[in-house]
């Protein structure tokens, strides 16, 4: 069983390397940067578990389900990050047919347009006042 994980880790953390390489070709690559450090850190989970493993007090049956369950869960999370990172990124439901400049999408973007064409977002200008008085409170 030790081998095992062991091979599984290394094996995890190459897809996650590999996966870092191809970051610029996934239509989402911010998931890509996801999916590259969840392949990384889950393949180093698995190794350390596998040199581990003999030390952790729990039945032959128990011990396999472990490997087992900490095996696939790591591999579903990295392919679960890297099947995203290949989708188009902005698709959310309640937008016309699933576009990201929807209908809904517009109008809670137009809520925060900046005053007096200044490019600042209202949220800026209305927050404002109100962290320059916190900072000042802050300060005493």
């Amino acid at each position: 069983m030790r081998r095992r994980l062991l091979w599984h880790g290394f094996f995890l953390f190459l897809l996650g390397t590999l996966t870092g390489l191809v970051i610029p070709m996934f239509a989402n690559p911010r998931m890509g940067v996801s999916a590259h450090l969840a392949g990384a850190m889950s393949g180093l989970f698995i190794v350390v578990l596998g040199l581990a493993v003999d030390e952790i007090r729990l039945g032959e049956r128990a011990r396999s389900v472990m490997a087992e369950l900490a095996v696939w869960s790591n591999y579903l999370g990295w392919a679960a990050l890297a099947a995203a990172a290949a989708r188009r990124p902005g698709f959310r439901r309640g937008t016309l047919e699933g576009e990201p400049g929807g209908r809904r999408a517009r109008s809670v973007l137009g809520r925060y347009r900046g005053r007096a064409g200044d490019g600042a977002p209202g949220s800026q200008e209305t927050l404002s006042p109100r962290r320059s008085k916190a900072s000042s409170l802050a300060q005493r």
